[in-house]
């Protein structure tokens, strides 16, 4: 067997840590950088053997200098904290409160679930959902299991199945084409995407019950993102795309489906609704990058909400 070369090194070094910033979503990482990083690994690698190390003790300390500093992933905290401190949120004593509120005919405008930790908690939601649906109200389930491709760590694949069947109860459902390919049962395909495919993955969403379908996470080119809408009633598929930013952005779903909900309770049509949150959660993206804040800290939406209300028309 013939010794790698050192583009073949450097290939490998540059994939390996493209591929760790990816899963575990490091923010602001360049090409660039990553390519540095690289030649150092291999350089490290080289100097070590040429200093007597051997093979397992030269790959560990290049691993070394290539990971240096991306031990502690944002996203992995997040995603850990969220599975120890919140994973029994919704719990068994929602039940009582339920009943309570169904006894003093408690009426909302609207429902709205985001991340269920359990079936439990899904079983719990679901029973919510029967009790406090009404004609003139609005159920909105953000199905939140995964990113990127990745299904999130504390869940395994049936977790899709429980979460599919509360999207059958839902009036309108706010995935992204993650969990879009999670509730269809189908591979993940990554972007940039076509017209012809986003239209296919609204249309086989609708058809699991939701009236109402917005697809996030959508792009045609590295220009671009934003979401696209189905309304089965008219049978119209629409498009919102803003000006791309570059990082990874902890709670943009989040803000974007409140701020979609917000649309919809006043008034606004789907397409006008989406508009207003893609702008709102866009703007909130864009100061956060220019002022370098913290990311684990989510998105800086709070100074959009003046513009926000005034979007609503409620200021």
């Amino acid at each position: 067997m013939t010794n790698p070369t050192r583009e073949e090194e450097l290939s490998f070094y540059f994939l390996y840590l493209k591929n760790y910033i990816e899963s575990y979503k490091f923010a602001g990482v360049t090409e660039a950088f990553m390519r540095t990083r690289a030649e150092l690994a291999e350089e490290t690698y080289e100097n070590a053997r040429r200093n007597g190390a051997e093979v397992d003790e030269a790959h560990e300390l290049s691993m070394a200098a290539l990971l240096d500093g991306f031990r502690y992933s944002d996203y992995e905290i997040i995603m850990d904290v969220l599975e120890e401190e919140f994973s029994d949120e919704v719990s068994e004593d929602m039940r009582p409160f339920m009943k309570h509120w169904k006894e003093l005919d408690i009426r909302f405008d609207a429902v709205y679930s985001g991340f269920l930790g359990s079936f439990e908690q899904l079983d719990i939601v679901k029973e919510f959902f029967s009790l406090f649906k009404r004609e003139d109200n609005l159920i909105l389930v953000d199905p939140v299991m995964g990113d990127n491709g990745e299904l999130y760590k504390i869940f395994t694949p049936k977790f899709a199945k429980g979460m599919r069947s509360l999207c059958e109860r839902a009036d309108i459902i706010v995935p992204n084409l993650t969990e879009a390919a999670l509730l269809l049962g189908e591979p993940y395909q990554a972007g940039p995407y076509t017209k012809a495919y986003i239209d296919g993955i609204l249309h086989k969403l609708s058809q699991l019950g939701p009236k109402q379908v917005v697809l996030t996470g959508v792009y045609f080119d590295e220009k671009e993102l934003g979401a696209a809408t189905f309304d089965m009633e008219r049978n119209a598929t629409e498009y919102v795309l803003t000006e791309k930013i570059p990082g990874y952005y902890h709670g943009t779903g989040d803000v974007f489906a409140s701020a979609l909900l917000s649309g919809l309770l006043n008034n606004f049509n789907l397409e006008r609704s989406a508009e207003i949150a893609v702008r709102f959660t866009a703007e909130s993206i864009l100061r956060t990058f220019k002022a370098q804040t913290d990311y684990r800290f989510g998105v800086n939406f709070e100074q959009s909400i003046p513009d926000l209300l005034k979007e609503l028309k409620l200021i």
